[in-house]
């Protein structure tokens, strides 16, 4: 009891812990935190969603982007650092143009960092035609991961060669996922145009899972939603699927910042087989926290404000058997905790107080709060749940 004492002390100080605003760069030059990509034990791939704010290598000044070779220069050296800093595995990008011309650039400087590696990029309609839409494409090393096919599975819902399916595999552990890295429309288009895309994103899946036999999802990327929109409700598909920002920071995830709100557009969301082999994830704070815009035309060589938006970082650990593990998920109040027959729940306040108990009868539970403790008030308590010796201790926030 003693050490589970500690572990709950030492969380209760991590829910309270921020970074001040004259250290955060620091923080942020030393790398994505490993706290938070290994909360549930070490990561053997690492996962980047990136937004690239018009990754332009040619026709520039079009409105977009760089205006000029000097600064698409300035673009580049920041894109480079903040990507080689980030050192993931698989990289889902957005935004950018040119196709395979902005894709050499960018596996070259990968590759140029880290010589260890051997970064190329899954071929896509986009990639194949080499055109200058506005595409999103994956970077992954070889050494690494396999992608399955010759070329991704294209969500043609919408605007075309901005949604794309792969199923990677891993070449250490011969364990398969399926990535899906999406650009929805802007958020100033219709909100039909969105719903749209989500269903045919789900419809897609179904077909594609088929195809590369296997069920591991992970959605990611720039959906142009809040959390609460109704794209967003879909690809949750009624609770089966678990937002990993809320999972893992409750309420105080974000990626974007807009007219004075800090929030999350850029999304990570998984199924509930991919969810227990699923270390840990960040948003990675080199972008949204900086207060001005397209900083390549001031001739800031820095990684920060490389693009508008927050790299989005998931750590995996895949293993077939770890769908039988204590999972715990959470959507606003309702707690669902799956493999935890014989186990216990408790629930502690921001003093250390208990607050609730009890023990799990079945390996699918659902606690609802509301009714179960009414008394509990609305605000941060501390989650342990305890089955088997698995231990499940989180942040939980009582709406």
């Amino acid at each position: 009891m003693r050490k589970i004492a500690t572990i709950v002390l030492v969380l209760l100080m991590c829910c309270c812990r921020t970074v001040s605003a004259d250290s955060y760069r620091n923080y942020i030059l030393a790398g994505p935190d490993m706290r938070q990509i290994d909360m549930r034990g070490e990561h053997s791939l690492l996962v980047c969603a990136a937004n690239l704010e018009y990754y332009l290598v040619r026709n520039f000044g079009t409105g977009v982007g760089p205006d000029n070779q000097k600064e698409h220069d300035t673009q580049r050296t920041k894109t480079r650092k903040a990507l080689s800093l980030i050192n993931a595995d698989i990289y889902g990008l957005c935004e950018i143009e040119q196709g395979t011309a902005a894709l050499q650039e960018i596996c070259a400087d990968l590759n140029a960092a880290h010589k260890e590696r051997n970064y190329t990029w899954v071929n896509t309609s986009a990639t194949e035609t080499g055109g200058d839409a506005i595409v999103t494409a994956f970077v992954y090393d070889t050494k690494k991961v396999l992608p399955l096919g010759s070329r991704a599975r294209d969500v043609s819902s919408g605007v075309k060669e901005r949604k794309y399916l792969q199923c990677f595999k891993e070449l250490a552990t011969e364990e398969s996922f399926v990535f899906s890295m999406n650009h929805f429309k802007a958020y100033s288009d219709q909100n039909v145009a969105r719903v749209a895309e989500a269903n045919a994103l789900n419809s897609e899946y179904d077909s594609y899972k088929k195809y590369c036999r296997e069920e591991d999802l992970l959605i990611m990327g720039d959906l142009n939603c809040h959390r609460g929109d109704e794209p967003i409700s879909i690809l949750l598909d009624d609770g089966t699927r678990t937002d990993l920002h809320r999972y893992f920071h409750a309420d105080s995830s974000y990626s974007y910042y807009y007219q004075g709100r800090y929030d999350y557009i850029d999304h990570a969301i998984c199924n509930v087989t991919l969810l227990p082999q699923i270390t840990g994830m960040q948003a990675f704070h080199c972008n949204s926290r900086e207060s001005y815009r397209c900083e390549y035309q001031y001739g800031d060589t820095t990684l920060f404000r490389y693009s508008d938006h927050d790299p989005i970082l998931v750590g995996l650990r895949l293993s077939s058997s770890a769908i039988n593990e204590l999972t715990v998920l959470n959507y606003g109040a309702d707690i669902h905790i799956h493999n935890g027959e014989g186990g216990f729940v408790r629930i502690y306040d921001m003093n250390g107080n208990l607050v609730y108990s009890r023990t799990l009868e079945s390996n699918d539970e659902l606690i609802v709060p509301n009714e179960e403790i009414p008394m509990m008030h609305s605000g941060c308590y501390v989650m342990h749940v305890y089955h088997n010796g698995q231990n499940n201790i989180r942040k939980y926030i009582r709406p």
